[in-house]
């Protein structure tokens, strides 16, 4: 692009730029990084933007050594977003290894510090940052101080500074929505459906697991669970009307219906024909899911042999968690 800019070529440029989007859509999260290195090297403004936003959708995915290696002002900007798709373990391992091969002193290093969330770390990573010689005690006591005030009177919160206020707020993850421009590249991969390239941040399966494409197949009527990093597809998502028309019901998912979960209540589910079944994609009056034990538990079951539950991919924190294997 700098080259094509230089001698005022148009078509080179335009050729340039489609390969850095090709790029950037089709690799890991670590090229986007290694590219997002170029364009500022360059001063490329258009890719370093599109890299810094893969970055950030794929942050936890990509190397800490790649991660470490960009320029500090860059990774101030991307660990300051709320939208980062990362633990926060893996936000403090970052900042260690940065400040520990540049040897930072330590204004600069609080600047890094400053961007990590303690309240959200695991214990062993809360007691690995305290142990780390350039970690500023006294803001993250300030942090700690908050997030007790939160769980008990959540209007007490306002009376420490924004600063403090962000830090103790949980990272969003960024906003995996199905859009209309996703829908011509629907493919099935991997018994999930999702949109060709890697960095789009949406797939959508359904549990018991099983081909999109399958013919309608009896399934167990075992208790499942919501393997983790998933949650149940909701009437309520904003996408949801898409999901029905473009995911529901093109596609057989051997069964005759697909359920999601109503709106907001974690216990009522609706159901909806799949491609092939009376009318695809309209809602059927059947109801053979339930949630089994408390609202709390993660755990699910079928009355009949007829009917599958829709989950998609999700960097938010999952209402429905296990680090079991789901029962397929």
């Amino acid at each position: 692009l700098e080259l094509a800019r230089r001698l005022i070529v148009p078509a080179l440029g335009r050729q340039c730029d489609e390969w850095v989007t090709k790029a950037l859509n089709d690799s890991s999260g670590s090229c986007a990084a290694k590219l997002l290195l170029g364009a500022l090297n360059l001063n490329l403004d258009q890719v370093r933007d599109a890299s810094v936003k893969v970055v950030i959708d794929d942050f936890e995915s990509i190397d800490s050594d790649v991660l470490v290696g960009l320029p500090m002002e860059t990774l101030v900007t991307i660990l300051m977003q709320d939208g980062l798709d990362a633990s926060e373990d893996k936000v403090l391992d970052v900042i260690v290894a940065h400040i520990s091969t540049y040897q930072l002193g330590e204004s600069e290093s609080n600047i890094l510090w400053l961007c990590c969330r303690y309240v959200h770390l695991s214990t062993a990573k809360q007691i690995a940052a305290f142990q780390q010689e350039t970690f500023p005690r006294d803001v993250f006591c300030e942090d700690l101080l908050a997030f007790s005030a939160m769980d008990k009177d959540t209007d007490s919160v306002s009376e420490f500074s924004p600063a403090c206020q962000q830090r103790i707020t949980k990272r969003s993850g960024p906003q995996r929505l199905l859009t209309a421009s996703m829908i011509p590249q629907l493919c099935v991969r991997n018994l999930t459906v999702v949109p060709q390239g890697t960095q789009q941040g949406v797939a959508f399966k359904c549990l018991p697991e099983i081909d999109p494409n399958a013919a309608r197949v009896e399934q167990h009527l075992d208790e499942f669970k919501i393997p983790e990093g998933w949650c149940i597809v909701k009437t309520s998502d904003p996408d949801f009307e898409l999901i029905r028309t473009q995911v529901i019901a093109k596609y057989s998912w051997g069964t005759h219906l697909m359920y999601v979960q109503k709106e907001e209540d974690s216990r009522a589910f609706c159901s909806y024909n799949v491609k092939k079944f009376e009318k695809n994609g309209d809602v059927s009056e059947h109801s053979f899911l339930q949630k089994s034990g408390g609202d709390s538990e993660n755990r699910y079951k079928f009355n009949s042999t007829s009917g599958r539950l829709l989950v998609r991919n999700s960097s938010l924190a999952p209402t429905n968690r296990s680090d079991d294997a789901i029962h397929v």
